[in-house]
């Protein structure tokens, strides 16, 4: 396996959202609100890299998301993880999508995660209705932020594996 200059200017990608919705969720956490844009991370990823770089890419990522969190070790990196490998038969067609197109696939994968964590995270809150009138708030904040965020930060991707003369394209024999 050589390594690949993709990888390391998406994970820095990955790296740079990371913090700046930290910052945005530490300044929206005062009117309970909390942003979840989790698919932006994966969506290039899995149409750029290999799939055993995307999926290293991905598990590290998750462990960026988990560190500050007080869930089990690699909760996000196997969900990432599983999310990726599903995808993955899809990055052809993901590949050739347009920005909006894949800012509506993004919403679709991103409502997938929000409620799978939820899911998976809700123990003894499950039948608490004011859980789930959280987790319905913070799914339409992020889907409302996901357009705006998204379209920054795809391009943002695009242009910086183009910048430095990267295909954005997988691998055919990959």
């Amino acid at each position: 396996m050589e390594i690949d200059l993709r990888g390391w200017l998406l994970l820095g990608s990955n790296v740079l959202l990371y913090w700046l919705l930290q910052m945005l969720n530490d300044t929206l956490g005062t009117h309970g609100v909390y942003l979840s844009l989790s698919a932006l991370y994966l969506l290039l990823p899995i149409t750029c890299l290999r799939l055993g770089w995307a999926l290293a890419l991905v598990f590290v990522t998750g462990m960026l998301i988990d560190a500050p969190l007080p869930v089990n070790f690699g909760f996000h990196s196997l969900l990432f993880a599983l999310v990726t490998a599903f995808l993955y038969n899809m990055r052809h067609s993901i590949g050739r999508a347009g920005l909006g197109q894949l800012i509506l696939v993004a919403l679709g994968v991103n409502a997938f995660l929000i409620v799978a964590q939820s899911l998976l995270l809700a123990g003894p809150l499950m039948g608490n209705g004011l859980y789930w009138l959280r987790i319905g708030s913070d799914l339409l904040f992020s889907s409302l932020a996901l357009p705006l965020i998204g379209w920054w930060f795809l391009s943002w991707e695009r242009w910086l594996l183009v910048i430095c003369g990267c295909d954005t394209h997988a691998p055919e024999n990959a």
